[in-house]
C-alpha cells in the first residue's frame, strides 16, 4: 500500500476527480482532501492511497505535472 501526497491542485478539485485520475493506473483505496476546520476551507493538498506500490509509482510518474482544472499537480 502507498500513500501519495498530491499538491498544487485547484481548490475546486473534488475527491471524485482526483480518485478518477488515479484509478486509471490501479486500485485506489481512498482519496482525501485536507480541510482547515477553522476556516472551513480546503488546504492545497490531497492524499491518495493506492493498494499496489507498482501501480502507485506508475500513477505518480504519469500524473506528475498533470493539469487538472487549470493547475498542474505535483507528487
Amino acid at each position: 500500500m502507498k500513500n501519495i501526497f498530491v499538491g498544487n491542485l485547484d481548490f475546486n478539485a473534488s475527491e471524485e476527480a482526483v480518485r478518477g485520475l488515479f484509478e486509471q493506473y490501479g486500485q485506489v483505496n481512498s482519496a482525501r482532501i485536507m480541510t482547515d476546520r477553522e476556516r472551513a476551507a480546503h488546504v492545497d493538498s490531497r492524499f491518495v492511497e493506492m493498494e499496489n506500490e507498482a501501480e502507485a509509482d506508475r500513477a505518480i510518474q504519469a500524473l506528475n505535472g498533470y493539469t487538472l482544472d487549470g493547475r498542474a499537480q505535483c507528487q
